[in-house]
């Protein structure tokens, strides 16, 4: 499960990622994941294009962002 309490450890790791890097998201092993993180995955997703950074998501659905992080 991933919960809003690791919502600060996905923020750091995202905020680290170099321009050009790929990264592969994971979540088919989850049987909950948090809308909060789901946002925030997603507005990594949508953001990194701006740093040529290849996001792919396993198992992870991108959601509607309804709040500001």
């Amino acid at each position: 499960n991933i919960t809003f309490i690791n919502k600060g450890k996905f923020l750091s790791f995202f905020q680290a990622v170099e321009p050009g890097a790929r990264v592969v998201i994971d979540g088919g092993r989850c049987a909950f994941i948090d809308r909060d993180v789901l946002e925030a995955i997603t507005e990594f997703k949508q953001s990194s294009q701006l740093k040529n950074i290849e996001v792919v998501l396993e198992g992870i659905e991108e959601v509607e962002i309804l709040s500001q992080h």
